[in-house]
């Protein structure tokens, strides 16, 4: 086992019932089929912050490092008459040497060329081109990250 650093994103999410067809969850992955004939899931976004780097350089870190390093881990679904409710667990995960850190939902990667820092938001993405960085908007859907947490955790291979 090797230990790595895991930041970890429980996320709260609602669609409202009218604008769902149906819904498949195999395990942890979700696929919400809606009205308009979209088929999303929930995902995170993240929002570069920083001024200093190139957005190009910015966008490169998060379809690169940080997508290598994201794990859907949980999925739990309920309804009622009026909404479905979504609960997802999300995880970041690098080296004990990674210069990654995570402060409240403010994800920091440090470089020679400077800090890449990221806004951390939960959203929704396109099942069939899933983006951290272009979400998609669901007219009734509403999304929010609960809790963000770091830890050092084992992890097997």
């Amino acid at each position: 086992m090797i230990q790595v650093k895991c930041f970890r994103f429980e996320v709260e999410s609602k669609i409202r019932q009218a604008d769902v067809v149906g819904y498949s969850l195999d395990e942890q992955y979700l696929d919400v089929r809606l009205t308009d004939g979209r088929i999303v899931t929930p995902y995170l976004h993240f929002i570069p912050t920083e001024n200093d780097i190139p957005l190009f350089d910015l966008v490169d870190m998060v379809e690169g490092c940080i997508a290598d390093s994201f794990n859907v881990k949980a999925c739990s679904v309920s309804h009622n008459e009026d909404d479905v409710f979504i609960k997802s667990a999300f995880t970041l995960e690098f080296g004990l040497g990674s210069s990654a850190e995570l402060k409240g939902n403010v994800l920091t990667i440090s470089q020679d060329d400077g800090d890449y820092r990221y806004a951390v938001e939960a959203s929704f993405t396109e099942v069939d081109s899933p983006s951290f960085i272009k979400p998609v908007s669901v007219q009734s859907g509403s999304s929010s990250v609960v809790a963000a947490k770091a830890s050092i955790e084992a992890m097997t291979m």
